[in-house]
Protein backbone atom coordinates (compact mmCIF):
# COMPACT_ATOMS: atom_id res chain seq x y z
CA UNK A 1 0.00 0.00 0.00
CA UNK A 2 0.99 3.31 -0.64
CA UNK A 3 -1.53 4.93 1.70
CA UNK A 4 0.09 8.37 3.38
CA UNK A 5 -2.96 9.89 4.74
CA UNK A 6 -5.32 9.06 6.80
CA UNK A 7 -9.02 8.50 5.28
CA UNK A 8 -10.58 12.07 4.28
CA UNK A 9 -13.89 13.07 3.51
CA UNK A 10 -12.83 15.61 0.68
CA UNK A 11 -9.95 14.78 -2.18
CA UNK A 12 -6.44 15.28 -0.91
CA UNK A 13 -3.83 17.27 -2.32
CA UNK A 14 -0.14 17.46 -1.26
CA UNK A 15 0.97 20.28 0.20
CA UNK A 16 4.81 19.19 1.39
CA UNK A 17 7.17 16.08 0.47
CA UNK A 18 6.68 14.67 3.54
CA UNK A 19 3.22 13.59 2.58
CA UNK A 20 4.48 11.37 0.17
CA UNK A 21 6.56 8.21 0.20
CA UNK A 22 10.00 6.91 -1.67
CA UNK A 23 10.30 3.65 -3.37
CA UNK A 24 12.77 1.86 -5.04
CA UNK A 25 12.25 -0.24 -7.70
CA UNK A 26 14.77 -2.76 -9.27
CA UNK A 27 14.57 -2.77 -12.59
CA UNK A 28 17.67 -5.53 -13.93
CA UNK A 29 14.97 -8.23 -14.35
CA UNK A 30 13.43 -6.61 -17.32
CA UNK A 31 16.00 -4.95 -18.87
CA UNK A 32 16.51 -5.38 -22.87
CA UNK A 33 16.39 -3.14 -26.00
CA UNK A 34 13.36 -0.92 -24.60
CA UNK A 35 11.89 -0.89 -21.20
CA UNK A 36 8.66 0.97 -20.31
CA UNK A 37 7.73 1.96 -16.52
CA UNK A 38 3.90 2.74 -16.40
CA UNK A 39 2.37 4.09 -13.34
CA UNK A 40 -1.24 2.23 -12.19
CA UNK A 41 -3.76 3.55 -9.66
CA UNK A 42 -5.96 1.15 -7.67
CA UNK A 43 -8.18 2.40 -4.95
CA UNK A 44 -11.87 2.35 -3.97
CA UNK A 45 -12.18 6.25 -3.67
CA UNK A 46 -11.37 7.64 -7.00
CA UNK A 47 -8.51 10.06 -5.47
CA UNK A 48 -5.43 10.90 -7.93
CA UNK A 49 -2.46 9.42 -7.93
CA UNK A 50 0.36 11.81 -7.67
CA UNK A 51 3.72 11.30 -8.51
CA UNK A 52 6.85 13.26 -8.40
CA UNK A 53 10.63 13.13 -9.27
CA UNK A 54 10.61 9.98 -10.63
CA UNK A 55 14.62 8.66 -12.07
CA UNK A 56 16.51 6.15 -13.67
CA UNK A 57 19.33 5.52 -12.38
CA UNK A 58 21.75 3.07 -13.56
CA UNK A 59 20.50 2.34 -17.21
CA UNK A 60 22.79 -0.09 -19.14
CA UNK A 61 22.04 1.36 -22.72
CA UNK A 62 22.60 -1.67 -24.99
CA UNK A 63 23.59 -1.08 -28.73
CA UNK A 64 20.99 -1.33 -31.64
CA UNK A 65 22.71 -1.78 -34.94
CA UNK A 66 20.44 -2.00 -37.99
CA UNK A 67 21.43 -3.85 -40.69
CA UNK A 68 20.49 -3.75 -44.35
CA UNK A 69 21.96 -6.97 -46.81
CA UNK A 70 20.64 -8.84 -49.18
CA UNK A 71 21.46 -12.94 -50.35
CA UNK A 72 22.56 -13.26 -53.52
CA UNK A 73 20.54 -16.92 -53.89
CA UNK A 74 17.39 -15.19 -52.36
CA UNK A 75 17.67 -12.02 -54.54
CA UNK A 76 13.77 -11.66 -55.81
CA UNK A 77 14.34 -8.38 -57.34
CA UNK A 78 15.09 -4.81 -57.25
CA UNK A 79 15.86 -4.49 -53.49
CA UNK A 80 14.24 -7.39 -52.14
CA UNK A 81 14.22 -11.52 -51.59
CA UNK A 82 12.21 -13.97 -51.30
CA UNK A 83 10.18 -15.10 -48.40
CA UNK A 84 12.45 -17.94 -47.74
CA UNK A 85 11.43 -19.25 -44.26
CA UNK A 86 7.59 -19.14 -45.23
CA UNK A 87 8.36 -21.46 -49.01
CA UNK A 88 10.65 -23.82 -46.51
CA UNK A 89 7.82 -24.20 -44.00
CA UNK A 90 9.20 -23.14 -40.74
CA UNK A 91 7.77 -19.82 -40.68
CA UNK A 92 3.82 -18.29 -41.35
CA UNK A 93 5.03 -14.52 -41.63
CA UNK A 94 5.97 -14.11 -45.09
CA UNK A 95 7.01 -10.41 -44.69
CA UNK A 96 10.48 -12.40 -43.32
CA UNK A 97 13.67 -13.35 -45.29
CA UNK A 98 16.25 -15.65 -43.37
CA UNK A 99 17.87 -15.16 -40.49
CA UNK A 100 21.65 -14.02 -40.03
CA UNK A 101 24.24 -13.43 -37.58
CA UNK A 102 26.21 -10.43 -36.81
CA UNK A 103 29.80 -10.70 -35.03
CA UNK A 104 31.67 -7.84 -33.74
CA UNK A 105 35.29 -8.50 -34.86
CA UNK A 106 38.52 -7.02 -32.86
CA UNK A 107 40.11 -5.08 -35.32
CA UNK A 108 43.68 -5.66 -34.22
CA UNK A 109 43.03 -9.55 -34.37
CA UNK A 110 39.69 -10.26 -36.78
CA UNK A 111 39.67 -13.93 -36.01
CA UNK A 112 38.63 -12.64 -32.35
CA UNK A 113 34.70 -12.04 -31.73
CA UNK A 114 34.18 -9.71 -29.59
CA UNK A 115 30.23 -10.40 -29.39
CA UNK A 116 27.24 -11.34 -31.46
CA UNK A 117 23.77 -11.57 -32.45
CA UNK A 118 21.44 -13.58 -34.48
CA UNK A 119 18.44 -11.52 -35.98
CA UNK A 120 15.94 -11.89 -38.81
CA UNK A 121 15.87 -10.01 -42.05
CA UNK A 122 12.80 -8.69 -43.97
CA UNK A 123 12.44 -8.80 -47.33
CA UNK A 124 14.29 -5.73 -47.88
CA UNK A 125 17.23 -7.16 -46.61
CA UNK A 126 16.75 -5.28 -42.80
CA UNK A 127 17.16 -6.37 -39.64
CA UNK A 128 17.89 -4.81 -36.07
CA UNK A 129 20.78 -6.70 -33.78
CA UNK A 130 21.41 -6.26 -29.85
CA UNK A 131 24.62 -5.96 -28.39
CA UNK A 132 25.93 -5.00 -24.85
CA UNK A 133 26.38 -1.43 -23.81
CA UNK A 134 29.86 -2.90 -23.44
CA UNK A 135 30.64 -2.26 -27.07
CA UNK A 136 29.43 0.57 -27.21
CA UNK A 137 32.21 3.63 -28.64
CA UNK A 138 34.86 0.68 -29.55
CA UNK A 139 35.17 0.20 -32.91
CA UNK A 140 35.09 -3.73 -34.50
CA UNK A 141 34.35 -5.31 -38.01
CA UNK A 142 31.25 -6.33 -38.37
CA UNK A 143 31.00 -10.19 -39.29
CA UNK A 144 27.84 -11.26 -40.92
CA UNK A 145 27.39 -15.31 -41.18
CA UNK A 146 24.50 -17.26 -42.85
CA UNK A 147 23.62 -20.54 -43.40
CA UNK A 148 24.72 -20.86 -47.26
CA UNK A 149 26.53 -17.45 -47.91
CA UNK A 150 29.88 -16.35 -47.90
CA UNK A 151 30.92 -14.70 -44.25
CA UNK A 152 31.37 -10.45 -45.64
CA UNK A 153 32.79 -7.98 -43.20
CA UNK A 154 32.34 -4.57 -43.28
CA UNK A 155 34.95 -2.47 -45.42
CA UNK A 156 36.39 -1.03 -41.85
CA UNK A 157 36.06 -1.20 -38.41
CA UNK A 158 32.88 1.25 -37.43
CA UNK A 159 32.61 2.67 -33.90
CA UNK A 160 29.36 1.49 -32.51
CA UNK A 161 26.99 3.89 -30.52
CA UNK A 162 23.71 3.10 -29.07
CA UNK A 163 21.88 3.49 -32.60
CA UNK A 164 23.77 2.36 -35.68
CA UNK A 165 23.07 1.49 -38.90
CA UNK A 166 25.12 0.31 -41.57
CA UNK A 167 23.81 -0.91 -45.54
CA UNK A 168 25.89 -3.40 -47.60
CA UNK A 169 23.80 -2.78 -50.69
CA UNK A 170 24.65 0.50 -51.77
CA UNK A 171 28.04 -0.52 -53.14
CA UNK A 172 30.71 -3.61 -53.35
CA UNK A 173 32.74 -1.54 -51.25
CA UNK A 174 30.62 -1.53 -48.54
CA UNK A 175 31.96 -5.20 -47.77
CA UNK A 176 35.85 -5.76 -47.47
CA UNK A 177 37.63 -6.25 -50.14
CA UNK A 178 34.33 -4.92 -52.52
CA UNK A 179 33.63 -8.48 -51.96
CA UNK A 180 29.99 -8.46 -53.45
CA UNK A 181 27.87 -9.52 -56.51
CA UNK A 182 25.99 -6.94 -58.24
CA UNK A 183 22.16 -8.21 -58.22
CA UNK A 184 20.70 -5.06 -59.75
CA UNK A 185 21.66 -1.76 -61.18
CA UNK A 186 23.08 0.16 -58.35
CA UNK A 187 22.45 -3.16 -55.87
CA UNK A 188 24.80 -5.61 -54.49
CA UNK A 189 24.59 -8.63 -51.92
CA UNK A 190 26.42 -11.58 -50.65
CA UNK A 191 27.41 -14.38 -52.43
CA UNK A 192 25.85 -17.35 -52.07
CA UNK A 193 27.45 -20.83 -52.04
CA UNK A 194 29.70 -21.84 -48.86
CA UNK A 195 27.53 -24.78 -47.04
CA UNK A 196 28.46 -26.16 -43.98
CA UNK A 197 30.91 -27.24 -42.64
CA UNK A 198 31.63 -23.74 -43.71
CA UNK A 199 35.22 -23.14 -44.92
CA UNK A 200 34.89 -19.74 -46.54
CA UNK A 201 34.92 -20.73 -49.61
CA UNK A 202 32.76 -22.12 -52.70
CA UNK A 203 34.04 -24.74 -53.53
CA UNK A 204 33.60 -28.79 -55.12
CA UNK A 205 32.56 -29.97 -51.66
CA UNK A 206 28.98 -27.45 -51.41
CA UNK A 207 28.93 -28.52 -54.94
CA UNK A 208 28.59 -32.34 -54.11
CA UNK A 209 26.40 -31.57 -51.18
CA UNK A 210 24.05 -29.84 -53.63
CA UNK A 211 23.96 -32.53 -56.17
CA UNK A 212 23.83 -35.04 -53.23
CA UNK A 213 20.60 -33.28 -51.94
CA UNK A 214 19.22 -32.81 -55.56
CA UNK A 215 20.11 -36.76 -56.35
CA UNK A 216 17.93 -37.48 -53.42
CA UNK A 217 15.25 -35.06 -54.15
CA UNK A 218 15.68 -33.65 -50.71
CA UNK A 219 14.16 -30.41 -49.55
CA UNK A 220 12.50 -27.92 -46.83
CA UNK A 221 14.78 -25.60 -44.65
CA UNK A 222 18.31 -27.29 -45.69
CA UNK A 223 21.82 -25.21 -47.00
CA UNK A 224 21.66 -26.40 -50.59
CA UNK A 225 18.68 -24.93 -51.08
CA UNK A 226 20.58 -21.64 -52.20
CA UNK A 227 17.46 -20.06 -53.65
CA UNK A 228 15.02 -20.23 -50.82
CA UNK A 229 12.34 -22.32 -52.77
CA UNK A 230 12.03 -24.96 -50.73
CA UNK A 231 13.56 -27.44 -52.82
CA UNK A 232 16.83 -28.70 -54.04
CA UNK A 233 17.29 -28.84 -57.76
CA UNK A 234 19.52 -27.41 -61.12
CA UNK A 235 18.39 -23.90 -60.07
CA UNK A 236 20.25 -24.04 -56.97
CA UNK A 237 23.66 -25.65 -58.54
CA UNK A 238 23.62 -22.54 -60.78
CA UNK A 239 24.86 -20.81 -57.81
CA UNK A 240 27.81 -23.20 -56.78
CA UNK A 241 28.83 -23.25 -60.77
CA UNK A 242 28.93 -19.75 -61.07
CA UNK A 243 30.72 -19.00 -57.87
CA UNK A 244 32.93 -22.16 -57.62
CA UNK A 245 34.41 -21.21 -61.40
CA UNK A 246 35.06 -17.36 -60.73
CA UNK A 247 37.12 -18.67 -57.44
CA UNK A 248 34.60 -17.01 -54.66
CA UNK A 249 35.58 -16.97 -51.00
CA UNK A 250 35.47 -14.55 -47.75
CA UNK A 251 37.89 -12.01 -47.88
CA UNK A 252 39.67 -11.03 -44.49
CA UNK A 253 41.58 -8.49 -43.17
CA UNK A 254 45.03 -9.65 -42.74
CA UNK A 255 46.74 -9.67 -39.11
CA UNK A 256 50.43 -8.43 -37.77
CA UNK A 257 53.37 -9.88 -36.14
CA UNK A 258 56.72 -8.68 -35.32
CA UNK A 259 58.88 -10.71 -37.55
CA UNK A 260 61.77 -9.35 -39.21
CA UNK A 261 63.00 -9.42 -43.19
CA UNK A 262 59.44 -10.29 -45.55
CA UNK A 263 55.75 -9.59 -46.13
CA UNK A 264 54.29 -13.11 -46.18
CA UNK A 265 49.98 -12.55 -47.04
CA UNK A 266 48.00 -15.61 -47.68
CA UNK A 267 44.92 -14.30 -49.15
CA UNK A 268 41.71 -15.21 -49.68
CA UNK A 269 42.13 -17.85 -53.18
CA UNK A 270 44.48 -19.04 -50.87
CA UNK A 271 47.33 -18.74 -52.80
CA UNK A 272 50.50 -17.30 -50.92
CA UNK A 273 52.34 -13.69 -51.90
CA UNK A 274 55.46 -13.06 -50.81
CA UNK A 275 57.88 -9.75 -51.28
CA UNK A 276 60.52 -8.20 -48.82
CA UNK A 277 59.62 -6.07 -45.87
CA UNK A 278 60.85 -4.97 -43.39
CA UNK A 279 59.70 -5.24 -39.47
CA UNK A 280 56.26 -7.33 -39.67
CA UNK A 281 54.88 -10.66 -41.28
CA UNK A 282 51.02 -10.08 -42.37
CA UNK A 283 48.65 -13.27 -42.97
CA UNK A 284 44.96 -13.93 -43.45
CA UNK A 285 43.70 -15.79 -40.45
CA UNK A 286 41.42 -17.94 -42.63
CA UNK A 287 42.27 -21.57 -42.07
CA UNK A 288 45.11 -22.60 -44.64
CA UNK A 289 44.14 -25.74 -47.09
CA UNK A 290 47.99 -26.29 -48.12
CA UNK A 291 47.30 -24.95 -51.63
CA UNK A 292 50.79 -23.26 -52.68
CA UNK A 293 50.81 -21.60 -56.04
CA UNK A 294 54.39 -20.87 -54.88
CA UNK A 295 56.74 -22.73 -52.54
CA UNK A 296 59.50 -20.72 -53.06
CA UNK A 297 58.69 -18.66 -49.97
CA UNK A 298 59.84 -21.35 -47.52
CA UNK A 299 63.06 -21.26 -48.28
CA UNK A 300 63.41 -17.56 -48.46
CA UNK A 301 62.01 -16.96 -45.19
CA UNK A 302 63.13 -20.55 -43.14
CA UNK A 303 59.71 -21.96 -42.77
Amino acid sequence: SLATAGTLTSSFSPTSSNQGRRDTVVLNNWIGPNVMVRFVNINGYGNILYKDKVQVTGFNTSVSLNLTLLIEGFHDSGTTMRPVMYNCGVSGNTSVSDSVTVQLRDPLSPATTVASSTGVLNLNGNGTFTFPASVSGNAYYLAVTHRNAIEHLTAAPLTLTTKISNDFTTAASKAYGSNQVQLAPGVFGFYSGDLPPKDDVTDIFDQAAIDNDIYNFNGGYIPSDLNGDGKVDILDQVYIDNNLFNFISSVHPCRAFALPQYYLCVNARRKVQSVRYTGFIFYDYIPFDGQVVDKSWMSRTGF
